[in-house]
């Protein structure tokens, strides 16, 4: 499948989640960790897929280097984050302000690598190395969810 369209795919999986963990969490409902470790665990794999394969080869080609650069680093600052977030327990009065932080981020990378990384990647390259990303790429993101259900 070409890799435009599963990272698009993917990326509503995660506005959807996202949705989810903000609302269980406003609710304190018991479903909020549940939430948001699977879109811990999601976002990490698809994050390191991304650069173990689309990454490397957007930064070969000058016409997609550049946004390949930015996203590696909305990964950098989503990450970090991240690792913040997850020492908390869900009761810390900080861990909501924080989520909200956390969510405004891969939401604006979520934008952002849609309209600037994905449309470029679309445009620079054929139908048929697209393709083989996007087999990569699941290949890759499978590896990585079996390696960290370890």
């Amino acid at each position: 499948m070409n890799i435009v369209v599963v990272i698009k795919q993917q990326h509503e999986e995660f506005r959807h989640l996202i949705y989810q963990v903000t609302e269980a969490a406003s609710k304190d409902t018991p479903d909020q960790m549940r939430l948001f470790r699977q879109v811990r665990s999601k976002l990490n794999a698809h994050g390191r897929a991304e650069e173990k394969v689309s990454f490397p080869r957007m930064e070969e080609d000058e016409r997609t280097r550049q946004a390949a650069l930015e996203a590696e680093e909305w990964h950098a600052a989503s990450r970090n984050v991240m690792s913040r977030l997850a020492e908390l327990a869900p009761e810390d009065e900080l861990w909501m302000p924080k989520w909200l932080v956390f969510s405004g981020i891969i939401l604006a990378h979520l934008d952002a690598e849609e309209e600037r990384a994905l449309e470029r990647l679309d445009k620079t390259f054929d139908e048929e190395e697209l393709e083989r990303l996007g087999r990569d790429f699941l290949a890759a993101e499978e590896g990585i969810m079996a390696e960290s259900s370890k």
